[in-house]
C-alpha cells in the first residue's frame, strides 16, 4: 500500500532566502582551461573566440535540489556553441542562444570565466519579465571551479543579474557586454551556486510528466514536474507549497529524480529524498509505473530505501517483481 496510508507524521520545513536565487537566474562554471587547444585569437588573448571550453563541459547542468529547493539549470553545447538557461527542470521557461565570446578567468583580478551570449530565444512566464535577457540582445554567464569527482561533474555558475540594473535585459553590442557584465560590477550571485551535470532531463520522463491523483482518494497526489517528484496528501488546494505555513498538506516525499529506466510502457524512477514526513533526507527510493492508458497510470513504491543510487538501482530493477514493488495503485490525471 502507498506510504501515506502506512505512515503519517506532521512536518513543517523552514525556508529562507530561496526566491532571490531563482529571480536572479543564478548560474556560476571552471576556470581551468583544460581542453582548450588551438584557441582562435581576435587580437586579445583574453578572448577565446573559438569557444574551446574545458573538456567535459557539455550537457544539462542542474542545481542540486537540496541547495535552494529550486531546480534551475542550463544546457551548454560546445559543438553548436550555444548556452540556454532554464528557470526550472520542466525546461519550459528559458532564454538562450549562441556563445559569441569566451573570456578566460583572470587570476589577477579574480574575474571568473565568462560566456557572452547572443540571445536568440526566450519563452515562458518569468517573475520579472523586464529583467530577462531579450531576443537580439547580448548577455553573459560566468563560471568557475569546473571539476569531475566522486561520480559527479560539477561547476559554479551564475547568469548576469544585478538588482536595479537597466541592463539585466541585455545590451546592444558584444563590447558593451564584455565591459558591463563583470563580477567587479556586481552581476554575479555570491556565494556562487553549484550545478551538477544531471543524468536525467524532462525528455526522459515525458511518459509520466504531470499531476496524478489516486483513484481511491483523489486528495492523494503525485506530481512529476521536470525532474522534481512530489507526493503528498492534499489539503484540497491542489498544490504542495512548502512556504505555506498554514497548509494542512501531508508530505510523503519531495525529491530529485536522479535516475530512470523505462521502455515506453513501464519504468522506474530513482529518487533522492530532499524533504519528507516518512523518509530520512538523503535516502534513495524507487517508484515504478506501468499500465498507462487513456489518462490513467499505476504507481508503486519500492519495498525499502537504500543509502546510495547504485544500491537502489541494483535492488530495484524489475517493475513486475512483487518483492521489489509489492503494491501498485491506480492514478489518473
Amino acid at each position: 500500500m502507498f506510504v501515506f496510508f502506512l505512515k503519517k507524521m506532521r512536518f513543517k520545513a523552514l525556508f529562507a532566502g530561496l526566491v532571490l536565487l531563482v529571480m536572479a537566474g543564478s548560474l556560476f562554471i571552471s576556470c581551468t582551461d583544460a581542453g582548450n587547444t588551438d584557441p582562435v585569437d581576435d587580437g586579445n588573448d583574453t578572448y577565446q573566440v573559438g569557444l574551446n571550453l574545458p573538456a567535459g563541459f557539455s550537457g544539462y547542468f542542474q542545481s542540486p535540489f537540496e541547495q535552494y529547493f529550486a531546480h534551475d539549470g542550463f544546457v551548454i553545447d560546445p559543438t553548436e556553441k550555444t548556452f540556454y538557461y532554464y528557470a526550472d527542470s520542466a525546461m519550459e521557461t528559458y532564454w538562450g542562444g549562441t556563445i559569441v565570446r569566451h573570456l578566460l578567468e583572470d587570476d589577477e583580478t579574480g574575474e571568473p570565466a565568462i560566456l557572452i551570449v547572443l540571445v536568440e530565444a526566450s519563452e515562458g512566464e518569468w517573475y520579472d519579465s523586464t529583467s530577462v535577457p531579450a531576443v537580439g540582445k547580448y548577455t553573459a554567464a560566468a563560471y568557475k571551479n569546473f571539476a569531475s569527482s566522486g561520480g559527479f561533474t560539477v561547476v559554479n555558475s551564475s547568469t548576469a543579474y544585478k538588482t536595479g540594473s537597466e541592463k539585466n535585459a541585455g545590451v546592444d553590442t558584444i563590447e558593451e557586454a564584455i565591459s558591463e557584465y563583470t563580477d567587479a560590477n556586481g552581476y554575479y550571485y555570491s556565494p556562487t551556486p553549484l550545478y551538477r551535470l544531471h543524468p536525467i532531463t524532462v525528455a526522459d520522463l515525458a511518459a509520466v510528466q504531470g499531476k496524478w491523483a489516486m483513484d481511491e482518494d483523489e486528495n492523494y497526489i503525485i506530481n512529476i514536474m521536470g525532474t522534481t517528484y512530489t507526493d503528498w496528501y492534499d489539503d484540497e488546494d491542489g498544490s504542495y507549497d512548502p512556504w505555506d505555513w498554514y497548509s494542512d498538506d501531508e508530505l510523503t516525499v519531495l525529491g530529485d529524480i536522479v535516475g530512470y529506466t523505462g521502455n515506453g510502457t513501464s519504468g522506474i524512477l530513482y529518487i533522492k529524498v530532499v524533504m519528507s514526513e516518512v523518509y530520512d533526507v538523503g535516502d534513495y527510493i524507487a517508484v515504478a509505473w506501468k499500465n498507462k492508458n487513456n489518462g490513467s497510470i499505476e504507481f508503486a513504491y519500492s519495498a525499502d530505501v537504500e543509502e546510495s543510487l547504485e544500491d537502489l538501482q541494483s535492488a530495484y530493477n524489475d517493475v513486475e517483481d512483487d518483492d521489489q514493488f509489492p503494491d501498485f495503485w491506480e492514478f489518473a490525471k
